[in-house]
């Protein structure tokens, strides 16, 4: 989650429950990284203005953490969210768009999440999951793409095709700032988050 204090602000569509819900300088900490606190939930919005608010208040602040990487910023994950969007965006997918996730914990999970449930809809799937489990969630979920960590051995690529799923595959970024990762080999150009609805959906 974002925050401890913010799961109760959080609702189903992605947006901002309308009472104001603190988290000051709270960090959420799970397998050797961590998302940094400090931020306050108001009013109705979504979450690329969570993240916005943020980074234009104190943009190198640090908002994603590594044992072995440089943190990100949130200036740096503003940027990163809006690459994930204009690259999903290039491939046909955006608001209202299930999109299967499956991403070992770790800094590149947190930033996939933030940035896939930003621009259309995150499905987090868990990456031990067998091919039965796989086709039913696939098939409620009615995904339209797999994002997947490229050295994940998974029967979710076979499913992902038999069902006429578009196939990505996300790969972290040695050296490069923790929750940077490519798609299909390709690191997504910086770039301004397309703004979404406050009522579309986000997870």
């Amino acid at each position: 989650s974002l925050q401890g204090a913010a799961a109760n602000a959080l609702q189903i569509n992605g947006s901002v429950a309308p009472a104001e819900v603190r988290a000051e300088h709270g960090t959420c900490t799970s397998a050797g990284y961590s998302y940094s606190g400090g931020l306050v939930l108001s009013h109705r919005g979504t979450l690329p203005e969570l993240i916005a608010r943020r980074a234009e208040r104190t943009p190198s602040a640090l908002a994603i953490h590594a044992i072995d990487r440089p943190p990100l910023s949130f200036a740096g994950l503003m940027a990163h969210m809006g690459g994930v969007a204009s690259a999903l965006a290039d491939r046909g997918l955006g608001r209202g768009d299930a999109i299967a996730v499956m991403v070992p914990t770790g800094p590149d999970m947190a930033s996939a999440f933030l940035s896939v449930a930003g621009a259309a809809v995150c499905a987090p799937l868990n990456s031990a999951y067998g091919r039965a489990e796989l086709e039913f969630f696939i098939d409620d979920l009615s995904a339209r793409a797999l994002l997947i960590a490229a050295d994940l051995d998974s029967p979710a690529r076979d499913v992902a095709r038999e069902k006429g799923l578009s196939i990505m595959e996300l790969a972290p970024l040695p050296g490069e700032s923790a929750g940077r990762f490519t798609i299909d080999g390709r690191l997504p150009p910086p770039a301004e988050v397309r703004e979404p609805s406050p009522d579309d959906i986000a997870l």
